[in-house]
């Protein structure tokens, strides 16, 4: 996540169900409570202390990786466009677990906050990235993230000039 203390997800991973039990369960209940029934995101963090699943947020509306989830078989977008024009649309039973994706940007940033010590950091970045799908660049249509790059460059060159003042 960056920034660490509240920021962006900057590495997911798909997890079973099973796995996040009474965040599930307590997302149903309220759901179920506000007759909602449609698109939603929920960002949740697991308590160390006690191993409980804290909310941090849902909202009804995509979120930004909306395309790991169809990656995952968990097309969201295609499911609610069904819904919006009354289609019915079938429960997802499954999905790929385990899948992993990096927002390359933000994670380095991330793993740089992390720890003074630049190749732990840089280890830290590249392992799992090597091994995950990311949302940025694609060799199809790589403006964008040459976009991203640009923006991000143009912060630190920012950011480096304010602190030599």
């Amino acid at each position: 996540m960056y920034p660490l203390e509240f920021g962006n997800s900057s590495l997911m991973v798909s997890v079973p169900l099973q796995d996040l039990g009474e965040a599930c369960e307590y997302l149903d209940g309220f759901f179920r409570s506000i007759g909602y029934h449609g698109i939603f995101s929920a960002e949740f963090k697991k308590d160390q202390r006690d191993g409980v699943f804290r909310i941090l947020e849902i909202n009804a509306r995509p979120w930004w990786f909306t395309e790991f989830a169809a990656r995952c078989g968990v097309d969201v977008v295609t499911m609610a466009y069904k819904v919006a024009l009354g289609e019915s649309v079938s429960p997802i039973r499954s999905y790929k677990t385990g899948q992993t994706l990096i927002h390359p940007f933000y994670d380095l940033q991330a793993c740089l906050a992390i720890g003074p010590n630049l190749p732990r950091a840089i280890g830290r970045f590249l392992s799992p990235l090597l091994k995950a799908g990311q949302p940025v660049f694609s060799w199809e249509d790589p403006l964008p993230a040459f976009r991203v790059m640009k923006t991000l460059a143009r912060g630190l060159v920012r950011r480096s000039l304010n602190r030599l003042r």
